[in-house]
This record gives structure tokens, C-alpha cells and sequence, in this order.
């Protein structure tokens, strides 16, 4: 599977917007879904929101609505699920990423998104908005701006905002006298005829008779036509029957749930029904129902493990039987990963605070996502890059939960901690203003320690720099090299002086730049941390070629080429071969020509927007004087149009170069090819550029061709069963060789556990070499 960093993640082929895939047909809604329809349909009517109950059905009837419609938008519908966020600040960034849109550092989100909209046509679908439901006025904000948009909201409350027309959402229709029902009949009413597809998805062989079906009639009488409450119940049909679930349901009395004592009758409704499902559980699956009550979003099956450690169950038993009772989904493919609905999910976490389990096991789960985030920074810039960027992708909500918890009143060391373990990935995938957001909140705690602030202050400074605030950066960076100075640990000197290094260099002062570059080379060495000495070598290189000493900077660049090519660490070689090709441009044109198209091909491949842009600039100027100046004036022109289209300030060609490619074609011949380069997509540039078709962009998932021959052999021996040392044996090498092919097979597959490795080998075994 690959990823087009350069365009939405949501995007298909055909360019339009994908909407979740749902494994079942809508049963019971088609008078709901025709008037829904016919009035979100109306020329008048932009916002449609679909208010309801816990558990009616919102989700899933906005889906169908969607799926109706979407063909009137000319560029599809795009659908958002908010339930994860507890900050209203971050809905517009969750938006934006859904739609592709790559932030501007110096504007307003708000500002982004309506220009991003305002000639679209689009439908967008935003779920579960009660939990932000104070960020509504920003809908109607979008819906002025963008004349061509329409928004479906679902919501438990109304927005009560302009453009809003209100559809509610209502349970569905039930029997009035069961006593009369045949079997038959029973699938004619929506409540009825949910509750038996469901049973029969639980259990083939059933299907009522007349002995159960005023149980079935009842048991939908007593949940109040609740869809989510039916199929709970439904699910219990193949162990109990439904007889049985009805004694069981009717002996159910009204579960305490504290804050929720007072909620609508329906919502009382549905809770009892969750309630009543959970006494129904072993005692096994209600400790680990309850722990799921801390996580967001999916979770993959080790994090569920590892903070259900202590709570002396075999989770993969009771996870099996979560979902066996509907309580819990297991999504997506390859890597098992589990979601609960948000409310049930809302549900298990109330019990986890009533039991009086919720520090113990938000203190488990920060753990663990902070050693998921440790590990990835690790790897992040390395060949199994766009593993570990998938992951924390996918562990994102949870992060924000466990940062949360830790940095208000949980563990505020825990959460600093996490803070710089996430600022890689929070710049590589551009949540630039939250990575600003939580290193402000960690810097300003008391309880963290002098390294964790450090970290803060100087990665709050990294952010500031790329959104412009410059001097409040640098001032930020000298801070925290003061802190990390008094610490005395090398390696946090080192890295908290390479910020303030970027900082210096950003401002303008290339001695001082060299100068830092010179002492965190050395503490790099001290500290055995090679990436750093990379671009320490390099920050060395650009500070004298900057200052026209063009032969020592070769000298650097080529010692860190050395060093960053047998890494296989794309990002860094892109930028230490851009470097030595503007050393290399006067003297040696031929192979300056060369190494910016190697770095151009490896910073697209990535998807490094910034240095991409970059190198495009440096190909241009490099080709302006030649007989390639067209050339040279598109890449120009596509160059500004990135830059606009991503947000980069700042830089951009030099006015000398652009008014040297403008006289050597003539001011009209200029303008038309910067005019085609601005029209041209990234891959266009890139390819224009290299002469070539653009490469690849890397895949997100690990593909069998990433193994050697040798690691593919012990890969099948693991998914026989043999231990290391009897793959030794078989193989005919040394336990501590096989050792070590484990570990690069984990790391190249972004998981942690042999057993993992048998499990991605029985989906890839037929792909695996056999010799």
C-alpha cells in the first residue's frame, strides 16, 4: 500500500473523497433517509444536522445520507470523526487534514480552510460535534466563505448557529401488540427486524418462531427502538436465547451512572443496556472493559496487552468475547487493532473511575505510549521511517489522551517526556501548532525536570521558528541550552544546541552558527549519536560555503555523505546532497547536476514538502544559465506555487536568479512557462526536473521485498514455531546471527514481539522468498 504524502490521505484515484466502507446494510430507516434527503437536497439548505439520542444511530444514518447524495459533489464527500478530541481548538487541524490541507504557519485556520473551500464543491460529514459543540460558529464562518460546500453534523445537542436545519433522529419503530405478531411480521418492524439480522449474524441457525417472538418484541419494546441497545442484546442471543436475554433484561434494575442519573430517559435507556451487557461479562472481561475506557480512537492489540498486564487476566480471551458482544470492534487490516463506539466507550470509562482503577491505568497507558514514542523517534529517520510515521499516526488520539491526563494533574514528567518523544513526528506530518501547543504546557509545569524543560522550551522554539516568530524562538533556544548546559548530560546538550543552532542560523549569524555546529559535533561523537554528528557535519559545511570557502565546506558535506548513505536515511541524505551539490555548482557542474536530482528524488519520495520546494529552486537556478531556461522558469513557477499551497514563508528563490531566467527568455516566453509550472502538480515538477517519471512515494507498510533473503528464511522458521536457537540449528549459523535478524525483522516491520512476526507472516508467506 502507498501513501501520496503530497495530497489527502483520503483521496482515491479518481480524486474525490472516500467515505468509510460500512459492513452492513441500513435496516429500517428508508422514510427517515428519503425526507433527510429531499431536504439537504434544497438549494437553500447547506447544514443539515442529525440530532439525536446515544446510541439511535447518527453515525451510521449520515453515512447512508452521504452515500446518497455524493454524486451531486464534484469532488466527493469527505467524513471527519471528532469523538476522539477533547479540544475544541484542534477540530478546524482535524478538518484540515481530512481535506488535504497543509497548514500556513502565518494565518489562522479558520482563514486556511475557507480559502481552501471557497470554489469547491463538497460534501463534508463532521461526527459526534457534541463534544466540541463549542466550536460550531466556526461551521457557519466555513459556510459563508464557501458558497459550493454542504455539512452533514451529527450531534446529541443542537448547534444552534445560522444555516443549521435541524433533522431528528428518532429510535426506530416498534410492534404495539406482540402478542399478535407472527414470525413473519416481525421483520416488517424496523426495532424487530434489527434485533433478528443481528441474532442471525451471532448465530446462523436462528430465527424466530412463535415460542420467541414476543421475547424478541419485548426486548425491543424495553430498549426503546435504541438501534445500538438492540444489537448489544442481539449479540447475547447465541449463548442465551431470547427468553433468556428478556428474564435477564426485565430483572435489570436502573444502573447508577453518577453524572448520568439525569439524562434523557433514552439515554437512561441505552445505558442500562450497556450496564446490563457489562454484568452479563466474566469478571476477566470487565476488568479489561473497564481498562479500554482509557483509550481513543483504535488501539492495537500489544498497548491493550501491556496496560492489562497488571490485572491478572489473558486479555486475548476476553478481548474475542468484547467483540463477539458487540462491546468492542476490531478495524482495519494487517497490524489488530480495536474501537469502541464513543458510547460505550464513554460508559467504560466511568466504571474505570468508579472502581477506583482510572490513575493506575491512564498511568499504564501514558507508558506505554510513551515507550511506542521513544522507539519511534528512534527509527524515525531511518529507512523504516514511514513504518513508525504510520503508527503514530494511528496512536495519535491516544497520545493526546495520555497528554491530557499526565499535563493536567496526572504525571506532568511522564507528560513532558512524551512531548519530545512526538515533536519529530508532530513536524514531519505538520501538526506544527500542536506540537506548539503541548511543548508551551509542558515547558510552563512545575513538576517536570530541568531535561524535560529543556526539551520543551527547545522544541517550542523549533515550532516558533517555522511559523515566523524568530527572535521569541531564539530567545526560547538560549534558554534551553542554559538548562540543558546545567544538566551536564551530552547528548541533551547536543540536541537542545541544535536548535539553537537552527535558531542563530536563522537569524543570520553564520559565525555563531558554525561555531555551535563545531561543539555539538564533538559532544555528538562523545555521545556515539551519528545522526547528530550528520548534521552537525553539515551545519559545519553550509556555514562555510555561506562564507565562500567552498573547498573545506566539500570536505564536510562529503564526511557526512559518507556517514548518512550506508544509514539508507533518505531525509538526511537528501539534505547533505542538496548541500554538496551548491558546494559543487561553479567547479564541478556535472556532478552538482546530479546530486540536487538525487536529492530532489529522495525528498519527494519522503515527502518532505519543504526541502522538495527547496530543491526545485536550487535545480532552476542551477539550469538558468544553459539551454534548459525554460525549464528552469517552470520549476520556478511550480516551486511558488508549492510554496503558497503549503504555507512556507519565508526563503524562495532569489530576485538575481528569477530576473536572470526572465532576460534569457524574454519577459512573455517567462510568463508562460512560470505559468505552466504553477499549474503543475508536484509529481509534474519533479518529473520535469529529472527528466524522468517522478519516484515512488515510499509505502507506508512494510512490503516483503524489505527483508533479505536470509530474513525471510528465519521469518518462516518463526512462523513454525522454532525458538532462535533451533533456527540456529537448522540453518546451520550462531544463535546470536539469528539474534540479530530478529531484531532488524522487528524493527523493519515496526512491531516488538515474535509472536507479531508470526502473525504478519501468515498473511505474507506466499510473497516470502523460499530460499
Amino acid at each position: 500500500m502507498s501513501v501520496d504524502w503530497w495530497s489527502s490521505s483520503g483521496v482515491n484515484k479518481e480524486g474525490l473523497y472516500r467515505l468509510p466502507l460500512q459492513p452492513y446494510a441500513m435496516i429500517g430507516r428508508q422514510r427517515d433517509l428519503n425526507a433527510a434527503e429531499a431536504l439537504i437536497s434544497r438549494g437553500d439548505v447547506r447544514l443539515v444536522s442529525v440530532v439525536g439520542p446515544p446510541g439511535v444511530g447518527k453515525t451510521r444514518f449520515a453515512l447512508e445520507l452521504a452515500s446518497r447524495i455524493v454524486s451531486k459533489f464534484d469532488e466527493g464527500a469527505v467524513f471527519v470523526d471528532l469523538a476522539p478530541l477533547r479540544d475544541r481548538g484542534l477540530v478546524l487541524d482535524l478538518v484540515a487534514r481530512a481535506l488535504g490541507v497543509v497548514e500556513h504557519l502565518d494565518r489562522p485556520m479558520l482563514t486556511q480552510l475557507q480559502r481552501h473551500l471557497r470554489n469547491r464543491n463538497l460534501l463534508l460529514i463532521l461526527d459526534n460535534f457534541e463534544h466540541v459543540i463549542a466550536a460550531a460558529a466556526d461551521l457557519a464562518d466555513l459556510l459563508e466563505a464557501s458558497p459550493r460546500i454542504k455539512l452533514i453534523v451529527t450531534s446529541r445537542q443542537p448547534l444552534h448557529i445560522r444555516w443549521e436545519h435541524r433533522y431528528n433522529l428518532f429510535p426506530l419503530d416498534l410492534p404495539d401488540a406482540p402478542a399478535r405478531l407472527d414470525p413473519v411480521t416481525l421483520t416488517r418492524y424496523p426495532a424487530t427486524a434489527l434485533f433478528l439480522e443481528r441474532a442471525r449474524m451471532a448465530e446462523a441457525g436462528f430465527s424466530a418462531d412463535e415460542r420467541n417472538a414476543p421475547a424478541v418484541v419485548e426486548i425491543c419494546r424495553r430498549l426503546d427502538g435504541l438501534p445500538l441497545a438492540i444489537e448489544l442484546a442481539a449479540a447475547w442471543t447465541a449463548v442465551l436465547g431470547p427468553e433468556t436475554v428478556l428474564s435477564r433484561l426485565s430483572a435489570h434494575r436502573a444502573f447508577p451512572l453518577g453524572s448520568s442519573r439525569d439524562a434523557p430517559e433514552r439515554q437512561r435507556t441505552l445505558f442500562d443496556a450497556i450496564a446490563w451487557s457489562y454484568d452479563l461479562l466474566s469478571e476477566a472481561e470487565r476488568r479489561v472493559f473497564r481498562a479500554l475506557g482509557a483509550f481513543a480512537g483504535e488501539t492495537p492489540l500489544e498497548a491493550i496487552e501491556a496496560v492489562c498486564e497488571g490485572l491478572g487476566v489473558d486479555v486475548l480471551t476476553p478481548l474475542a468475547g468484547l467483540v463477539d458482544k458487540n462491546l468492542l470492534l476490531r478495524v482495519g487490516e494487517g497490524e489488530t487493532r480495536f474501537r469502541m463506539l464513543e458510547t460505550i466507550r464513554s460508559f467504560a470509562e466511568e466504571q474505570l473511575e468508579r472502581m477506583g482503577e482510572a490513575d493506575v491505568v491512564r498511568q499504564r497507558h501514558a507508558a506505554w505510549f510513551l515507550g511506542l514514542a521513544q522507539r519511534a523517534e528512534r527509527f524515525i529517520w531511518s529507512e523504516h521511517q514511514a513504518v513508525w510515521l504510520l503508527r503514530l499516526e494511528r496512536s495519535h488520539d491516544n497520545v493526546r489522551l495520555a497528554l491530557n491526563w499526565c499535563l493536567n494533574g496526572g504525571d506532568e514528567e511522564t507528560g513532558a517526556l512524551l512531548v519530545a518523544a512526538m515533536h519529530r513526528f508532530w513536524f514531519a506530518r505538520g501538526y506544527i501548532r500542536e506540537g506548539r501547543k503541548w511543548n508551551g504546557l509542558a515547558a510552563a509545569k512545575r513538576q517536570v525536570s530541568d531535561q524535560g524543560r529543556a526539551l520543551a522550551l527547545r522544541n517550542l522554539a523549533f515550532f516558533l521558528m517555522h511559523q515566523g516568530e524568530v527572535q521569541q524562538a531564539l530567545g526560547l533556544a538560549e534558554q534551553a541550552a542554559a538548562l540543558a548546559r546545567s544538566v551536564g548530560e551530552p547528548s541533551l546538550l547536543a540536541w537542545v544546541l541544535w536548535g539553537l543552532a537552527l535558531a542563530t542560523d536563522t537569524v543570520g549569524d553564520i559565525e555563531r552558527y558554525e561555531r555551535l555546529s563545531r561543539e555539538i559535533l564533538d559532544l555528538a561523537r562523545q555521545a556515539g549519536d551519528e545522526a547528530l554528528a550528520i548534521r552537525a557535519l553539515g551545519g559545519i559545511g553550509s556555514a562555510l560555503h555561506r562564507r565562500g570557502d567552498i573547498s573545506r565546506a566539500r570536505t564536510f558535506f562529503e564526511e557526512a555523505l559518507a556517514l548518512a548513505r550506508p544509514r539508507h536515511d533518505k531525509w538526511l541524505t537528501s539534505v547533505v546532497t542538496g548541500n554538496l551539490g551548491l558546494a559543487l555548482v561553479s567547479e564541478d557542474p556535472v556532478q552538482a547536476l546530479a546530486l540536487l536530482e538525487e536529492s530532489l528524488a529522495l525528498s519527494y519520495e519522503i515527502g518532505h514538502r519543504l526541502l522538495t520546494v527547496r530543491h526545485l529552486e536550487n535545480l532552476a537556478g542551477l539550469l538558468a544559465p544553459s539551454d534548459r531556461a525554460e525549464v528552469a522558469a517552470k520549476l520556478l513557477g511550480a516551486s511558488e506555487a508549492l510554496r503558497d499551497a503549503f504555507g512556507f514563508a519565508g526563503g524562495g528563490p532569489s530576485e538575481a536568479r528569477v530576473a536572470a531566467v526572465r532576460e534569457r527568455l524574454g519577459p512573455a516566453a517567462f510568463e508562460a512557462a512560470w505559468s505552466q509550472g504553477r499549474a503543475m502538480t508536484p509529481g509534474e515538477a519533479v518529473a520535469l526536473a529529472l527528466g524522468r517519471s517522478a519516484p515512488a512515494v515510499t509505502a507506508h507498510v512494510p512490503r516483503p521485498g524489505g527483508l533479505t533473503d536470509r530474513e525471510s528464511q528465519v521469518v518462516r522458521e518463526i512462523a513454525c514455531g522454532l525458538t532462535n536457537r533451533q533456527i540456529a540449528e537448522k540453518l546451520e549459523i550462531s544463535q546470536r546471527t539469528v539474534d540479530a535478524h530478529v531484531q532488524n525483522i522487528l524493527n523493519k516491520l515496526g512491531v516488538e514481539k515474535r509472536t507479531q512476526i508470526a502473525v504478519w507472516a501468515s498473511r505474507h508467506l506466499e510473497s516470502l522468498p523460499l530460499k
